[in-house]
């Protein structure tokens, strides 16, 4: 599905349960299909790369810079969440309001307590241009990246 352009911010290519993130800082949420859009108060004013909701109020955002941002209000009020990094961060996916996962520039981070709390699952050279992750439940997911890039787990990236 492609978000289509708004007169706010230059938008990115990322749609999930009616919200799109861009450039910017921006976040837009619809309520009837597309047809209008709302700018939602990220914070800041660096690039948004993806979004991940688990259901109609709670969702997290990654973008430039390690920023990880997480709603549990529909985006009434995004609260910033440390990544330990500074890297930019390019994917997220989430299983539950827990589990998560995100890619980026180098590394993988993985979350089983709703993002208060981020750790290095892998890191290094042959990680450096991952960027899209897709978990299906908290074991079995994707990451892909650049050069062909793909990496699968059955066991949540654990082994």
């Amino acid at each position: 599905m492609r978000a289509r352009r708004s007169g706010v911010g230059k938008l990115r290519r990322r749609v999930a349960l009616r919200t799109v993130v861009g450039f910017e800082g921006t976040i837009l949420r619809t309520t009837d299909g597309g047809a209008t859009w709302t700018a939602q108060n990220s914070g800041t004013t660096s690039a948004l790369w993806d979004v991940s909701f688990i259901d109609a109020n709670t969702g997290t955002v990654v973008g430039s810079g390690g920023i990880i941002l997480r709603t549990t209000n529909a985006g009434t009020t995004w609260v910033a969440q440390e990544s330990g990094t500074t890297e930019g961060l390019l994917g997220v996916s989430f299983t539950d309001t827990n589990t998560g996962t995100v890619v980026g520039q180098g590394l993988i981070l993985g979350t089983t307590d709703g993002g208060a709390t981020w750790v290095t699952e892998f890191s290094g050279p042959s990680y450096r241009y991952l960027s899209a992750v897709s978990f299906v439940d908290a074991n079995t997911g994707t990451v892909v990246g650049r050069y062909g890039t793909i990496l699968h787990t059955t066991d949540g990236g654990g082994g």
